[in-house]
């Protein structure tokens, strides 16, 4: 890892997660997973803005489309290995809801300062098992599942009060970005600039 690193010479980040020619607030999207060796999430910033030269347009961030110019940047990550014990898939993926619920209310709390306040919140998960806790009674779960299930629907019912909050939707792993905090087999060149660790996905982009 360390020799890739000075091989690739620079990996850079832009700090700013809003373009200058925003027209309203943003839309939050975390994406969640779990794995054996490593559970996380990340959150996106989704921002319509204008655009002088809608068809020819050659922003890396959006597709120029009819119907508006949309553009996502990465606002916030953050990924966990698993125990020296292990963790079930199961308890991983729900494990990563966790963390990618926590996600959105700090972002969604420190947008609610700024003049931009958020629009719209999503969560997008690629575990069904989660989803399907999530709406499950609490009554039939054990201690591990009921008490993440209780936090995760509370991050949100606090998000709720902040801005729309829509209920967690399920996801594919190829278009899950999450999945390169999980992955064993990520390099430098997957989280560097333009990439998709860094835009998300090309649908965020889109109308």
């Amino acid at each position: 890892m360390i020799s890739e690193a000075v091989l690739a010479g620079e990996c850079i980040f832009p700090r700013k997660t809003r373009p200058d020619d925003a027209v309203a607030g943003p839309r939050i999207t975390g994406f969640g997973d779990g794995a054996f060796p490593a559970f996380g999430g990340c959150v996106y910033l989704i921002w319509e803005h204008s655009c002088p030269d809608l068809e020819n347009c050659t922003n890396v961030h959006c597709l120029g489309l009819d119907g508006g110019h949309f553009s996502a940047y990465l606002a916030l990550a953050k990924g966990r290995i698993t125990p020296l014990n292990g963790l079930t898939i199961p308890r991983s993926e729900m494990s990563a809801g966790v963390i990618t619920s926590r996600l959105v209310l700090k972002v969604a709390n420190a947008l609610n300062l700024m003049e931009d306040k958020p629009v719209s919140c999503i969560i997008l998960l690629d575990s069904e098992c989660t989803i399907c806790t999530l709406e499950t009674s609490a009554s039939q779960l054990k201690p591990y599942f009921h008490n993440r299930r209780c936090e995760i629907i509370e991050n949100m019912d606090s998000v709720s009060q902040l801005c729309e909050m829509e209920p967690v939707h399920w996801i594919a792993s190829a278009d899950n970005p999450a999945d390169i905090l999980t992955r064993g087999t990520a390099k430098l060149k997957d989280i560097g600039l333009n990439s998709v660790w860094q835009i998300g996905p090309k649908f965020l982009s889109l109308p």
